[in-house]
């Protein structure tokens, strides 16, 4: 293969990338993967030695110690979150 073939060949592709799809369509398909399913977090309090207090089910670490400062009864600051 020569220069002048492996240029019309990069042409070829990259003109049929263009074309895969519109922008709009995209983003649409994009944003619907974004939604993820809750999962398991054990709840535990940090101090001189970490207290496992139970588990919560969250689908991010922020959220899951919302939920276990709000079940346990504890302040968010002192809580930690662990992925089970």
């Amino acid at each position: 293969m020569d220069f002048a073939s492996l240029n019309r060949s990069y042409d070829l592709v990259s003109a049929a990338m263009k074309k895969r799809a519109p922008s709009g369509v995209a983003k649409s398909v994009r944003g619907t993967q974004g939604v993820r399913e809750p999962v398991r977090w054990s709840i535990l309090v940090v101090g001189a030695k970490l207290q496992w207090l139970g588990d919560v089910e969250a689908t991010s670490e922020a959220e899951a110690i919302a939920e276990g400062a709000e079940e346990f009864k504890q302040p968010k600051e002192r809580l930690m979150a662990v992925r089970r």
